[in-house]
């Protein structure tokens, strides 16, 4: 992915600090309108000074790619900024369409974790409109589909069942009609107006593939009150994810 860092020795934290932090209200944008936010602003971080690495960084026990935490939410709680949250996720996304032959387009996408993870895949689109913006979609409602499955249950302990643990999640993306399509006033609309099967003169692209997206962030946040964020990053930024895709 792009320009990330490379491991670095972290400074010691208390022992409740990964639990406790992502409750506190310092660690959440403040919300200006009624919907849940989306859509990923760099800028909450002090860190950002314009790099993917100033957010991103991996973590020295498993080596996955995780969110960094800002400086005031560390100060607040007597720990150093720049450490990675070990209880975020991050994953790139991309995707792709192409001629086949005379089977016509084909699209396929790829999601990036972090170099020769096996959680790393490639993915051909199945029977779904066969173009990009199909294909940007489909790849974000996986890879959340996949979290989903390794989730632990509200109710139960590590000692029930191991898996993993998070407080949110952050998909990089280079597609601004994913990100528009999915965080919109538009989209807003067309969901509380139950919109997505009005005939096809106004019938929203894609609709139902969002609205099976929206449909999966919203178990994250109503069942778990984990946040689905969605970084807008530049054209070329995540070759990584493109190559899994092509």
């Amino acid at each position: 992915m792009g320009d990330l860092a490379q491991p670095h020795s972290v400074p010691t934290v208390p022992g409740s600090f990964f639990t406790d932090h992502c409750h506190r209200k310092h660690e959440r944008p403040v919300r200006t309108n009624s919907h849940p936010i989306r859509v990923y602003d760099p800028k909450w971080n002090e860190l950002y000074h314009g790099r993917v690495s100033d957010i991103i960084d991996s973590c020295d026990c498993c080596s996955d790619n995780k969110m960094r935490i800002g400086i005031a939410t560390a100060g607040k709680l007597g720990a150093s900024g720049g450490r990675v949250d070990g209880d975020t996720i991050v994953v790139s996304i991309a995707a792709a369409c192409k001629n086949v032959g005379d089977s016509g387009p084909r699209a396929a996408c790829g999601a990036f974790h972090i170099p020769g993870s096996a959680k790393n895949e490639g993915l051909i689109v199945p029977d779904l409109p066969q173009n990009k913006q199909a294909a940007d979609i489909y790849a974000a409602t996986s890879v959340l589909q996949d979290i989903l499955k390794f989730l632990v249950s509200p109710t139960s302990t590590k000692e029930d069942k191991p898996s993993v643990r998070l407080c949110k999640i952050l998909i990089l993306t280079e597609s601004h009609t994913l990100v528009q399509g999915i965080s919109s006033d538009a989209f807003w609309k067309w969901k509380e107006e139950d919109d997505f099967e009005m005939s096809k003169k106004h019938e929203m692209a894609n609709g139902k593939l969002l609205m099976a997206l929206d449909d999966t962030i919203e178990k994250f946040r109503n069942e778990r009150k984990i946040p689905v964020w969605f970084w807008l990053v530049d054209r070329g930024t995540l070759e990584d994810a493109r190559t899994l895709a092509n």
